[in-house]
């Protein structure tokens, strides 16, 4: 493998370290994934912006170091009321039985 290619391969398993840290501590900053996973601060944040281009993690400024949040999933079904069908319109006129 080339040297870019295990760069890349070890960046993915980082950043995979690091969401998986922050699912089981929602309350993390970027200096507790340092210290708890034994990153160096170069690679640790070259993985939170591969999180965060993924949408997988937003960050915010927390003094000198930075929050990390896993985001509040979008609900899936629509929060609006269902328009509903008149049972009793006809079919266009165009359209034959």
């Amino acid at each position: 493998m080339k040297e870019q290619e295990l760069f890349k391969e070890n960046l993915k398993k980082t950043s995979q370290r690091i969401y998986d840290f922050l699912t089981k501590n929602e309350d993390a900053n970027s200096w507790q994934v340092k210290t708890n996973l034994n990153l160096s601060s170069s690679v640790m944040y070259l993985a939170i912006g591969m999180l965060v281009s993924e949408g997988k993690i937003e960050i915010s400024e927390e003094g000198i170091n930075y929050k990390l949040n896993k985001p509040i999933p979008k609900p899936l079904v629509s929060t609006q009321p269902a328009t509903p069908i008149n049972a009793t319109a006809s079919a266009p006129e165009n359209i034959k039985n």
